[in-house]
């Protein structure tokens, strides 16, 4: 239960820059998961980890009822508010722990599952609800920056993060992510990757950490760049850090 309270403590720290923030930087990756999820208006769509509620309220406008789960109350909050100023009618939100969802088995057509995944703390275990919770021939479309396939590039970039921000558990290479997709049960229908830049002053500012914790990890960063060795590609423009950020989108069926 502790990663869960720090998951918690972090984004009701973080609920306002996060919501403020992320939506516009996120969009391309939002439009990936509606496109691989083939949402039809007939389909039940759970969004599990919904923050702000960016990807439900977009499905809501495909989908005959959306129902977003989070952990957080304070990000709840903030997507029934922002759901409510739209008028949208067929999406709720509600409080749940992703390793035990609070809804029956074949409940829904879609699962989504957005930039989350690298914060829970048993991964294959949130999968299996997920997993459960889904009709047969049903759809899990899960999005989430990824980490290398090297094991020790993948640690000292996850210690990064986790230096960044206290509720991060794991960025996962595509091997792993796939491994633990299809260990569950599911059968990978597409695995989209692609990815984007952005400058570290924007990455601070969308999970704030302590100034002398975000000079540590920005030195690291530079100290990167001979050899790539974190693999993203950093590079230093005038005062600016900038660095890639590596995207996938994952669709997968429940047989």
């Amino acid at each position: 239960m502790q990663q869960k309270d720090t998951v918690k403590h972090v984004f009701t720290q973080a609920a306002d820059s996060y919501a403020s923030r992320k939506g516009a930087a996120d969009r391309i990756s939002h439009e990936y998961l509606l496109k691989l999820s083939h949402v039809k208006p007939t389909d039940r769509v759970l969004d599990v980890a919904t923050g702000p509620g960016y990807v439900a309220m977009l499905f809501a406008e495909k989908a005959k009822e959306i129902v977003g789960v989070d952990l957080t109350p304070a990000f709840v909050a903030k997507a029934q508010a922002a759901s409510a100023e739209r008028g949208l009618k067929n999406v709720s939100f509600c409080e749940g722990d992703v390793e035990k969802l609070p809804f029956a088995n074949e409940t829904f057509e879609i699962v989504t599952c957005h930039k989350a995944l690298h914060h829970f703390p048993n991964a294959s275990k949130a999968l299996k609800e997920m997993y459960r919770v889904l009709t047969r021939s049903g759809r899990l479309v899960l999005g989430d920056t990824r980490s290398s396939d090297n094991p020790e590039t993948a640690r000292r970039h996850n210690e990064l993060e986790k230096l960044r921000d206290p509720s991060h558990v794991e960025m996962y290479g595509p091997k792993k992510l796939r491994a633990l997709i299809e260990a569950v049960g599911f059968r990978i229908e597409q695995f989209e990757e692609f990815h984007d830049e952005k400058d570290m002053d924007w990455w601070q500012q969308v999970m704030p950490a302590p100034e002398p914790i975000y000079r540590e990890i920005r030195d690291k960063f530079v100290a990167s760049i001979p050899g790539n060795t974190l693999e993203l590609n950093v590079r230093v423009e005038g005062e600016k850090v900038f660095f890639t950020r590596r995207h996938v989108v994952v669709s997968a069926i429940k047989p």
